[in-house]
Formats: C-alpha cells, structure tokens, sequence
C-alpha cells in the first residue's frame, strides 16, 4: 500500500505542477487575421495609420492598428498579436507619426518583415526624412496629410480576411488637436 500511495501521490504532484504551469499563459481572446490595402484615387496610401476602436457592443473590447507600406498594405496588430476579435469597429486612418521612408525596403528586410509593415517601416529607416516631392508624386503612393481623418464603420467577420479601405479626398475630416 505504501508504493501505491507513493505513485498516487506522485501523480497528483504532476497534476499540480502541470496546472500551475498553465496558469498565467493565457494568450488573451481568439483573433481573425485582418489585412487590407488603403488607397486613394486608385493609388495606394503610404505611411497612414490604421486605428481600429471596437464597438462597446463586442464581446470583446479590443482595439487594433497598423501602419501601411509603400503599396498601402496593412496587417492588423491587436494585444501585440496579429489580428483583431470579431465585431464591429470605427476605423479611423490618419497620417501615421514620424517621416515616411524615404527608400525602398532593402530586399532582406522586405522579406522578413513582409507580414508586418508597421515593422518594415521601422527597418527602412523611417524618420529620416521623406523628400517632399515624394509625399503626391504621380508615381508613387499618397501620403495622408498631417491632421486629417478618414472615418469608417465596418465589421471584422468571424473568418477575418481582407478588408480594403477606399479614401476619398471630399471626406476628409480635420482632426481636433488639444
């Protein structure tokens, strides 16, 4: 009997330790992926941020944001993980903080940041300093001026998956600064 309450106990140990280790590693709700392009008169929209407010309606309340790359893509980041909680958002897209870069990606860190652009942003340099030439150029992207807001309600779907946002300039709100 000894052996087998020693084996009974032992077990129970394991339980225990296995449960405590579970503890705390809750990686927060289920997310959907959600990618999209922004873009503007037909050209994409470069350095905007992408602000996703969750209705207070959701089951979950959760807010997202992305910046775009230089072909108006987009990933949504929420909680520091990749996508968003199913529901319902007000979409805000601004300029996004800082100069947008002013090269191309080098094509090592395009390719490893190719899901992730607010972090290619950050390898290409970002903030030094665009040309100005190259904020409405004919060919390349638009960049958002400073101060104005493009607002849109839409729904994440529970599969997630593409969702495009098409800017027209006659919407243009001024945001108020403090």
């Amino acid at each position: 009997m000894p052996r087998n309450r020693s084996r009974s106990l032992a077990a129970a140990l394991f339980m225990a330790a296995a449960s405590a280790a579970t503890v705390g590693c809750d990686s927060g709700p289920a997310l959907v992926t959600v990618t999209g392009t922004v873009t503007m008169e037909g050209k994409p929209v470069s350095h905007a941020a992408v602000q996703f407010s969750p209705n207070p309606s959701n089951a979950v309340v959760l807010p997202g944001e992305a910046v775009t790359d230089a072909d108006g893509h987009y990933r949504l980041i929420s909680d520091e993980r990749n996508g968003a909680v199913p529901g319902k958002y007000h979409v805000v897209i601004s300029r996004a903080a800082g100069e947008p870069p002013s090269a191309p990606l080098p094509s090592e860190a395009s390719e490893a940041f190719k899901d992730d652009p607010f972090m290619a942003a950050l390898s290409s340099g970002a903030g030094s300093g665009a040309p100005a030439a190259a904020k409405k150029s004919k060919k390349g992207p638009i960049v958002p001026d400073a101060g104005t807001e493009f607002t849109f309600d839409i729904e994440v779907a529970g599969k997630g998956g593409a969702i495009d946002f098409v800017i027209k300039p006659e919407v243009a709100k001024t945001a108020s600064r403090p």
